[in-house]
């Protein structure tokens, strides 16, 4: 079995763990890691703050050099099955392509990790220093018993010189060329609530009411077609340059990148401003009230430099 065979095997057996998360439950695929890491003679010790959201940590010895950690996460976001044309924790392999919610984020670099931890173990090789292997809960929603809590609570088992974790590595085809994409900064997450006030009142009269709910409505859609102003950072200036061959002006980058393929212009768009997605509204809980305030919770997104007061 080649290692792409190994990790593609590997990466169904984890989609079809369900680490939907909330709850979690993410010892399902700890356990499933560890059993398969044992059988290339590598141990792993399973910690954590809960039973049912225990973290995997193995370490392969090496030299006195810099130590290395391969980080990832095994808990999901939620998936409606009704979205799907496949069952989201099938695992099915079709054409080339492996189905299931946390395919991409990020159970395919767990299996990678895991696999390529293993290979090392069974060729026998002794790294120039400690490689540690780190697959861990609650990364989606983060209430401490993932990541944070190993290095407030277990340093020792992944504390390295170095550490390779998502999203810096993707690799795309855009054009006719192959890029491996490298992230060099952060975009920073600033979410902010709105608070939409009315008057409240019985739904059988609604001329008695101001009703909240239908002035937010206004105001989600004057934001979803706000644009942002652009600008080129830094960062932004030379992935235009490595993918288009020159930086575009401004007002036409966008373009320039949809028109190489739809994909450059996913990744370009935004690196060119903040981004705001309204996500969340908090509604009357019963259907014939009409209360007087609702909330709108928005994901945002600041470009490097950025501060939330600038929004």
């Amino acid at each position: 079995m080649t290692l792409r065979e190994e990790a593609t095997l590997l990466l169904q057996q984890l989609l079809r763990a369900d680490t939907v998360n909330p709850p979690g439950n993410e010892t399902v695929a700890a356990e499933l890691l560890r059993d398969y890491l044992l059988r290339s003679g590598v141990s792993a010790q399973l910690v954590g703050r809960s039973p049912e959201r225990l973290n995997l940590v193995a370490r392969l010895p090496g030299g006195s050099g810099p130590s290395l950690a391969l980080i990832a996460h095994t808990d999901t976001v939620r998936a409606d099955p009704e979205e799907w044309s496949r069952d989201p924790w099938s695992g099915d392999l079709v054409d080339g392509e492996v189905w299931g919610r946390g395919a991409l984020d990020m159970k395919s670099q767990v299996a990678a990790s895991a696999v390529a931890f293993a290979s090392l173990a069974r060729t026998g090789v002794r790294p120039p220093g400690d490689v540690i292997l780190a697959l861990t809960a609650d990364e989606e929603v983060n209430l401490d018993f993932g990541l944070s809590w190993l290095v407030r609570e277990h340093p020792e088992l992944v504390r390295a010189d170095y550490a390779l974790n998502e999203g810096g590595g993707e690799r795309c085809v855009l054009g006719d060329r192959a890029f491996y994409l490298c992230s060099v900064a952060e975009k920073m997450s600033a979410p902010f609530r709105l608070h939409v006030h009315g008057r409240s009142g019985h739904a059988s009269m609604p001329a008695i009411a101001d009703n909240a709910l239908v002035k937010a409505a206004r105001y989600i859609d004057a934001l979803d077609r706000y644009e942002p102003p652009r600008q080129v950072i830094p960062e932004a200036r030379r992935f235009l340059e490595l993918v288009l061959g020159e930086e575009p002006p401004l007002e036409v980058a966008l373009a320039r990148a949809r028109e190489l393929h739809p994909l450059a212009a996913e990744l370009v768009e935004p690196l060119l401003s903040l981004t705001l997605a309204p996500t969340l509204i908090e509604t009357s809980r019963q259907r014939n009230v009409i209360t007087a305030v609702r909330v709108v919770t928005l994901d945002c997104r600041l470009l490097p430099g950025m501060k939330p007061e600038d929004v």
